[in-house]
């Protein structure tokens, strides 16, 4: 499971937060440094008012990420170039799920031999992800698509329950993402959105400059 580095700040400033209050019974009002003037200390309310206060500036940052959705039934030779240009441009390779076992053994989904398949991609320098709830999220029915959206941050300070969502869904709303369905090289579903003027297609730009002139 990958664990972004804003997922782990958030967390980590969601714990000092409960940490403080745990804590709250213990003065902090004033000390006095070595020339006997006081120095001013962080109070339990300076210390939660500051921590939700960064944690929301890093909620609401505007940060994009790219996945270029595809699959092992597509030919390979343009399934390599893919993952060339992937590589390149630093978008991972997402699949729906491993080949289907159908020897019928009791052996964990992800084994050597399932994943084997993807080995010549990996071998290319590609980043290989197999995730398919961003194929149902965004209705994914035809590869190669590429999805470039509004990274998600959980708010690990959300409540859960059987019947709700454990995080706070702060990003990828409709409008925060755009997917691009064809069977054309990575360069061409770029150079389709970096005319907009918007963060997308800032990201689209940022990313089409990583592949030069190649189409």
């Amino acid at each position: 499971m990958k664990i972004s580095f804003l997922n782990s700040l958030v967390a980590v400033l969601s714990i000092l937060a409960a940490t403080a209050c745990a804590n709250a019974h213990v003065g902090l009002d004033s000390q006095t440094n070595n020339s006997g003037s006081p120095t001013q200390i962080l109070t339990i309310d300076d210390v939660l008012t500051n921590a939700e206060s960064l944690k929301q500036e890093i909620l609401n940052t505007q940060r994009m990420e790219a996945y270029l959705l595809v699959s092992l039934s597509m030919p390979q030779a343009g399934l390599k170039r893919l993952a060339t240009d992937a590589k390149d441009a630093g978008i991972p390779l997402v699949f729906r799920g491993v080949p289907a076992d159908n020897t019928k053994t009791s052996k964990p989904l992800l084994n050597p031999e399932s994943l084997q398949p993807f080995n010549y991609l990996i071998e290319l320098g590609a980043s290989v992800e197999i995730n398919p709830e961003i194929f149902k999220e965004y209705s994914v029915s035809e590869v190669p698509a590429l999805i470039i959206r509004k990274q998600k941050v959980k708010d690990p300070s959300a409540s859960s329950s059987l019947n709700q969502s454990a995080c706070t869904d702060t990003g990828s709303a409709p409008s925060e993402a755009a997917v691009v369905l064809g069977d054309v090289t990575l360069g061409y579903m770029l150079d389709s959105l970096t005319r907009r003027d918007d963060v997308i297609g800032d990201e689209a730009r940022n990313i089409r400059s990583r592949l030069g002139n190649r189409m």
